[in-house]
């Protein structure tokens, strides 16, 4: 069954372009963004954000990506792959990552769970993922932030 969402051929693709345009060692990462390239000596970092829509994109980038395009501004691009389905192709659109803030807002936070309805046990969040653990203290401090960013923030509210 074929996954129509999946970025898979949108980043073949963008390898092919980084490579005519003289890009070497071109390769899909896990992290800090999906392909890795190099040139004139130099590491290039390059997050593809893959769509079907028209005329409106609507996604997300993570913190992580974030994190490595604020430390590296100059090597560090956010890449629109808009895709025709019919034809299979891809219009890719680069963008710096202060271009690409301009389009970006920080919604209000969730907090995600896994409950099992099975009855069985529900599995403890592994050492190795990247989410925090949910506490009364990391929620308040996380909340208290996040109000702190928003417009017309009353200090004395708190």
């Amino acid at each position: 069954m074929k996954n129509n969402k999946s970025d898979v051929n949108a980043k073949l693709e963008y390898i092919k372009t980084l490579e005519n345009k003289g890009y070497e060692n071109v390769h899909v990462t896990a992290s800090p963004a999906d392909i890795t390239a190099e040139k004139d000596g130099k590491t290039y970092y390059f997050e593809i954000k893959m769509t079907m829509q028209k005329e409106k994109y609507f996604g997300a980038a993570t913190f992580t990506e974030w994190e490595e395009a604020f430390n590296n501004p100059e090597n560090y691009t956010f890449v629109i792959a808009k895709t025709n389905e019919s034809e299979g192709s891809f219009e890719f659109t680069e963008l710096s990552p202060e271009e690409f803030m301009s389009y970006c807002t920080i919604p209000p936070m969730k907090v995600y769970f896994n409950y099992s309805l099975d009855g069985k046990k529900s599995k403890k969040t592994s050492k190795k993922s990247k989410s925090v653990k949910l506490t009364k203290e990391n929620f308040m401090m996380l909340n208290s932030v996040f109000k702190s960013l928003k417009p017309n923030h009353d200090d004395t509210s708190a």
